[in-house]
């Protein structure tokens, strides 16, 4: 089943671009290029529906697991098109990954990527609590982050607005 006709709803944005860095050049090549894939035409396509296929699993709190377990030239063939899968070289087809990597969604368009790690690299259940609670970490940092954001837009405005005030009524 292809699902290249979804349009690409969401937009996928990362919280931390350094921690993501730091994640990405951990990875093999062929790993990079399935994450970024991942990441370009399957997130943008599912969002918050990861959950009702293979591709995702909610964590509770507004914390989301997508999973990346295919290869590349799969990815490319279910999401984009067969011509893409073709065009992936042949010692990279076939090549399939384990990576998990940790969302929150915003509203109706923004996945927030929080932090990933290589699922095949370290399987144990130990690795993934532990990248489970820096993902929950990393999320609560961003919305404590929103939050204060919100208050400084908020008090900004009512000093603006009580600023207009005065000088409506030192104009009387």
């Amino acid at each position: 089943m292809t699902q290249s006709n979804l349009p690409k709803i969401w937009t996928v944005e990362i919280e931390d671009d350094q921690k993501f860095r730091a994640f990405y050049r951990s990875l093999k090549p062929i790993e990079q290029a399935t994450l970024m894939a991942g990441l370009q035409e399957v997130l943008p396509r599912l969002g918050m529906n990861i959950c009702s296929t293979e591709w995702g699993k909610a964590l509770g709190g507004s914390l989301y697991e997508f999973r990346i377990r295919r290869s590349l030239d799969a990815i490319y063939r279910e999401f984009v098109s067969e011509e893409a899968a073709h065009s992936t070289p042949n010692h990279l087809r076939g090549r399939e990954v384990s990576l998990r990597v940790f969302c929150t969604f915003e509203g109706n368009k923004i996945a927030l990527v929080l932090d990933g790690y290589d699922k095949q690299k370290n399987p144990n259940a130990k690795t993934q609590n532990r990248m489970i609670t820096k993902a929950r970490t990393s999320l609560a940092s961003h919305k404590a982050e929103q939050k204060q954001q919100l208050r400084q837009k908020k008090s900004d405005g009512s000093a603006s607005v009580s600023a207009s005030k005065r000088q409506r009524k030192k104009r009387r």
